[in-house]
């Protein structure tokens, strides 16, 4: 066999009819020089050399019919075509509708597809079975997207050590490509998103980088497809916009592991510390086993390292002119307002690139325009307008996204700069039944805080293993938080006797007095916790009211019950056991909380209970207040080793843990 490289050639004592595909593309990648001259006696099924079809790859020669032609013969004959050194213009979009192709360059360093001309995308990707690899696609700031794969198929389908960039738009925009695999790409300064991912179900991104991109490093959603994938081990950094959004998925989940989130949020021309670091407004998405860090210097808007979110998603004409991320939007009638947090991109078919018969009713549907920072109502048949876009569109459905159903845990998190509290895991109302589990810093002990509204499922987070005397009796607490018993004891079991409170209702003019000099204490319909009236209190500096507690004795235990409702301030119970004043635990806010003190009645002067402000100018409401006698304590054989939380809220439900004696 005669292997020839350059001029010289070797022989070896057995002649061989049939030089390996894997050895003549190897031997190639390291000599640089073409298949045709590494094998002495060409074999059926070699692979195809570009430059035989006059590709120059010199940068200046136009290089578009040598490409097309080398990919049509490829496709016809089946065999892989090599792309060698060089940088190749193309002044056409390459289209690629087949099965089984394979493009191999000599490395992104090496081999670069360059856009010479205006073009709407510079690669089209749609069929089964094709490999493309090891070279470099220049949008060079004409081609809108560098890659589109629409319906590119199976588990042989790959994309691979490819480097996109210089897009207008999104630079690997995957469309309905379902069960195939990219791997070890890289998605770098473009336009819009790195990797734009919609409806992509089954699909495996692994070991990809997004870096330094105007919009987002990774965006995933869907449109009519679930479009569940995986992205494991990819890289996003120094992009404009979040380094990952999850938007408005359905059916199979999202599976983000082991990704690295670092510095995004730049450049500062795009509005400095606006956008999360990851943003997940979708049901069935788990991200775990990451390292999440976000700016947090000032931040423009309440902006979080992990962020679950309730966005508004608006159907809007298929047709319509493309929003901006990060704009405002306006109905025309509601005079509700937005700012776009996804629009779905558009996949321009036209003349030049139809749409597939079988795939056309799809884009007849309305496209999806995802909302964050609502106010108002969108309203159906209303027009809603882009404030920097000018873009407008009928609106034809509006419905709400929460984060559902979604797993949030072992990562580790961490603020870049800056004091504000971003290195948490934040969950919008109306985002339920998820499991935030235990998420790290990375530069302190302990676990990160979560911040929420509605009880989010089960938390674990800064506040969920603590310990005390008894279970909290302010705050607001995550289900699953557990609180030890710092002394543990036996249950004991309270038997209470009659009430000691006249007009403890509310409903009459008697039984409270003033304590200290409150401006005004008088009953009102404003507020009520039960019937119709509670007692209204304006004051400050420890002003309220009190009722005695005349008919007691020396040694008598007693229970105080009392709701309050601190629209403006803060607020406690009172007690003086007849030798000292004992005070309760604050409240503040405008809903109704349960406060409760036990105390025993000492020797002395007549004692009172009562509730007080605390600090400066405060309004509050006090009703159903009652104060029982303890008629006696029965001990449980229950040992009680801790509470934990049940019902998260201000406290939450708390419920003993104990063991039997």
């Amino acid at each position: 066999m005669k292997i020839a490289t350059g001029r010289e050639s070797t022989s070896t004592d057995r002649p061989v009819r049939l030089v390996g595909h894997f050895t003549v593309l190897a031997l190639w990648i390291l000599s640089g020089v073409s298949p045709s001259r590494v094998a002495a006696e060409p074999a059926d099924g070699r692979p195809l050399d570009v430059r035989t079809f006059g590709a120059r790859g010199d940068g200046v020669a136009d290089d578009t019919a040598a490409v097309h032609a080398g990919i049509a013969a490829a496709v016809n004959s089946g065999r892989t075509l090599l792309i060698p050194k060089g940088t190749y213009l193309v002044g056409k979009p390459i289209r690629v509708t087949a099965h089984g192709l394979k493009i191999v360059g000599a490395g992104a360093q090496h081999t670069v597809l360059k856009a010479s001309a205006e073009m709407d995308r510079l690669l089209y990707l749609r069929g089964t079975g094709m490999v493309i690899s090891r070279l470099t696609l220049d949008a060079n700031k004409k081609a809108t997207y560098g890659i589109h794969a629409f319906h590119l198929n199976e588990q042989d389908s790959r994309l691979e050590f490819l480097r996109v960039h210089g897009a207008r738009s999104h630079g690997i925009f995957l469309d309905h490509s379902q069960v195939f695999e990219i791997a070890n790409c890289i998605a770098q300064e473009n336009g819009g998103d790195g990797f734009y991912i919609t409806d992509c179900n089954g699909t495996r991104i692994s070991v990809c980088r997004s870096m330094a991109n105007r919009g987002r490093g990774f965006c995933v959603t869907h449109t009519d497809l679930s479009g569940g994938c995986w992205l494991l081990d990819c890289d996003a950094e120094l992009n404009g916009r979040e380094g990952l959004v999850v938007s408005d998925m359905a059916g199979t989940p999202v599976v983000v592991e082991r990704m690295w989130v670092e510095t995004n949020n730049k450049p500062v021309s795009l509005g400095p510390n606006i956008y999360d670091a990851v943003r997940i407004a979708s049901r069935n998405v788990m991200l775990t086993k990451s390292r999440i860090s976000t700016r947090g210097k000032k931040p423009a808007r309440p902006k979080f390292a992990i962020h679950l979110a309730s966005e508004t998603r608006l159907g809007i004409e298929p047709k319509s002119m493309n929003f901006q991320v990060g704009e405002t939007v306006k109905g025309s009638r509601s005079g509700a307002t937005g700012v776009v947090s996804l629009a779905q991109a558009d996949p321009l078919f036209g003349d030049e690139f139809p749409i597939p018969p079988p795939y056309r009713p799809w884009l007849a549907l309305p496209r999806k325009l995802m909302l964050r920072e609502i106010s108002g109502s969108f309203q159906v048949g209303e027009t809603v307008s882009g404030r920097d876009s000018r873009a407008a569109s009928l609106i034809r459905s509006v419905s709400r996204v929460s984060a559902g159903n979604c797993v949030v845990a072992d990562n580790w998190v961490a603020r870049e700069d800056g004091r504000a509290p971003v290195d948490r895991v934040k969950l919008d109302r109306g985002c339920t039944a998820n499991h935030i589990g235990r998420n790290h810093y990375m530069s302190a002990n302990g676990l990160v805080g979560v911040d929420f509204t509605d009880d989010p499922g089960s938390v674990v987070s800064d506040r969920s293993v603590t310990t005390g005397s008894g279970p909290p009796t302010g705050g607001r607490w995550p289900r699953g938080a557990f609180r030890f018993n710092s002394r543990p004891s036996f249950l004991e079991t309270i038997v209470l006797g009659k009430d000691v409170i006249r007009n403890g209702d509310l409903e009459q003019d008697e039984g409270w007095k003033r304590y200290g000099t409150p401006r005004a204490h008088q009953r009102s319909r404003e507020q009520a916790h039960g019937g119709s009236h509670a007692l209204k209190v304006t004051g400050s500096g420890g002003a309220g009211v009190r009722q005695s507690l005349s008919d007691t004795s020396a040694g008598q235990r007693f229970r105080l019950d009392g709701w309050l409702f601190v629209p403006t301030g803060t607020v406690r119970l009172i007690v003086f056991d007849g030798k000292k004043l004992q005070y309760g635990t604050t409240t503040t806010g405008p809903t109704w909380t349960r406060m409760t003190m036990s105390f025993s009645v000492a020797e002395g002067s007549t004692p009172y209970i009562g509730a007080q402000t605390v600090g400066g100018e405060t309004v509050f409401f006090l009703d159903d207040v009652i104060c029982r006698l303890v008629e006696k304590v029965e001990r449980s054989p229950r040992l009680v080793l801790g509470w934990v939380c049940t019902a998260a809220g201000n406290p939450g439900t708390w419920v003993p843990v104990h063991a039997h004696r």
